[in-house]
């Protein structure tokens, strides 16, 4: 078994998006919308900050205090020309309807690509904004030059953040692609049929790769702390081939997929490609 490393992949895109920013006739900017409320969205937006002054990108972060605040907000974006993009961090608010306000947020705009005119156009084939997760995983797959074309592929996770769009960026890749989820019937039996298996549920190590085929592939966009140790969604062994690292993995790459996009809603918002 050999681990798939985020670090390299990363660095790659960095450079490329740094490259491309100096020809820009401005820097671009993100506008962060946070939610003080919770923890892990401030390590993030940390390591978004550190991110975006590495490839020359200006940041600016608005705490957020209720939901007056996002609308507030989100419309004085959206009517902004020198904000390319907003990200606002998940979890909302409590008691916020995140479609809703995602929902606000002008489409070439949402770094996120969560709302329905970004997924829309991904399932059509158009791969103009992709969510980070998704995306950092097709980086790793290109990166790795794992082809996956006419490959049978297990997504499990059915998310609109990783699930859904990593799916259609495979089946638009000519991938065989099945989506299992938590209520999926008998799936340890079916994880020997896949070559390739992408865990996004969300829970820590459900998935057992010792169940999986000899010399399949696994991508892991799980990331769980379990006794102090930092683990992922798939238990990993030594039938694999390929496993991505957790920690290391796909998480580091997603940052650095941020970043394209942000890029991204530059040039789509300047039609400066």
């Amino acid at each position: 078994m050999e681990y798939l490393l985020g670090k390299p992949v990363s660095e790659e895109i960095r450079k490329k998006v740094k490259e491309k920013v100096l020809l820009k006739k401005r820097k671009p900017k993100i506008c962060i919308l946070l939610n003080n409320e919770d923890s892990s969205s401030l390590i993030y937006v940390k390591a978004i900050i550190k991110a975006c002054l590495e490839v020359n990108i200006d940041s600016e972060v608005i705490n957020i205090n209720s939901e007056d605040d996002y609308i507030k907000y989100i419309n004085l974006i959206n009517e902004d020309s020198l904000i390319d993009a907003c990200l606002i961090t998940r979890p909302l608010l409590k008691n916020v309807n995140e479609e809703k306000i995602i929902s606000l947020l002008k489409p070439s705009k949402d770094v996120d690509a969560l709302n329905p005119h970004a997924l829309g156009k991904i399932l059509v084939g158009n791969e103009e904004l992709i969510p980070s997760t998704a995306l950092a995983m097709v980086r790793m797959l290109d990166y790795y030059h794992i082809d996956v074309k006419g490959k049978k592929v297990l997504v499990i996770g059915r998310s609109i953040s990783v699930g859904k769009p990593i799916s259609l960026l495979l089946l638009n890749r000519h991938a065989t692609v099945t989506i299992a989820h938590s209520r999926s019937v008998d799936l340890n039996n079916q994880l020997k049929e896949y070559d390739i298996i992408v865990g996004a549920l969300g829970k820590a190590q459900f998935i057992d790769s010792n169940l999986m085929k000899e010399g399949a592939i696994v991508l892991d966009a799980g990331i769980h702390y379990v006794d102090d140790k930092i683990v992922g969604d798939v238990l990993p062994s030594e039938k694999l081939s390929y496993i991505s690292k957790v920690p290391g993995g796909i998480g580091v790459i997603t940052t650095s997929c941020l970043m394209e996009n942000i890029l991204t809603c530059y040039e789509v918002n300047n039609n400066d490609k």
